[in-house]
């Protein structure tokens, strides 16, 4: 069943031009939260309140529509107050929003074992030099065969979190913030592309005074990249949170008479889930 709002006819009485009470009752669901957050939805789109009015939290009482049979309504109040006022719970909610859409970040550079370089490499002495097609820091292993170790090399690592205040929070929308969590944007979103950001943490308090809830996101970055290269193998491409191994064998170089370990096929794999942040409703700019 379909979750309807509908506004009673005794709604709005306006006090003095400080207040006005605009009362609606709920049908299709049994559960408060989700009443509260259809209430909210309604007034964004139907309602143009008084000027200088603001609304407050809504409040939700369940009413027994008919004592004789299981069903049941719920009502909806919202008190809309003057924006200038020294209303008590005005205040109290302005304390919330002065930390609504917060932002916070941390960027920094962590260190990556790098095993290629796309960049110049120059040989000293250069005759009779191998070419390990960009490979860094190649020695003999205990066998002696060629290994790459690669080499410690600092890569952009950041996170940020952004701090939202929701009227309400129902167990649809915590079960949605469960299965975004670890996955992947699908989505372009605040800038980044699709497959930039993951979803890494969420937590959230309710301010007992209002009920509305301040809800922190956290999310991790890392770039997409185009017109890799590595070992010789050019025109690679690589979402931020995708996977990028080489396949190796070892060819001989002709020109220092040695077999050297060499990168045949460059692959590039999806590890983790993807999904639509716009679902973590959020914004998207």
């Amino acid at each position: 069943m379909a979750i309807e709002v509908h506004e009673k006819n005794e709604s709005r009485p306006l006090k003095d031009n400080q207040e006005t009470t605009y009362e609606f009752f709920v049908t299709g669901t049994s559960d408060s939260s989700e009443a509260i957050e259809a209430v909210r939805q309604y007034i964004q789109i139907y309602i143009t309140p008084p000027t200088g009015m603001v609304p407050l939290a809504p409040i939700a009482r369940v009413v027994k529509a008919d004592a004789s049979e299981d069903n049941s309504r719920i009502d909806v109040s919202v008190d809309y107050v003057n924006g200038n006022s020294d209303y008590p719970e005005l205040a109290k909610l302005k304390q919330i929003e002065d930390y609504s859409n917060q932002l916070s970040f941390n960027f920094a550079t962590a260190n990556s074992n790098t095993m290629y370089v796309a960049n110049a490499t120059t040989a000293y002495p250069s005759a009779g030099a191998p070419d390990f097609k960009g490979a860094i820091n190649v020695v003999h292993d205990s066998d002696g065969k060629l290994q790459v170790n690669g080499l410690p090399v600092d890569e952009m690592a950041g996170s940020f979190s952004i701090s939202v205040t929701r009227p309400n929070v129902t167990m649809g929308y915590l079960r949605t913030l469960m299965r975004a969590m670890g996955k992947v944007n699908s989505d372009g979103i605040w800038g980044f592309s699709a497959g930039e950001l993951r979803f890494t943490g969420v937590s959230g308090t309710q301010n007992s005074s209002s009920g509305a809830w301040q809800i922190s996101y956290t999310f991790a970055v890392s770039e997409n990249q185009t017109g890799l290269t590595v070992g010789g193998i050019s025109g690679i491409s690589k979402k931020g949170w995708e996977y990028m191994w080489p396949y190796f064998e070892y060819e001989k170089d002709s020109t220092a008479k040695i077999l050297v370990k060499k990168p045949k096929v460059v692959y590039v794999q999806q590890v983790f889930k993807t999904t639509a942040f716009s679902s973590l409703e959020i914004g998207s700019t």
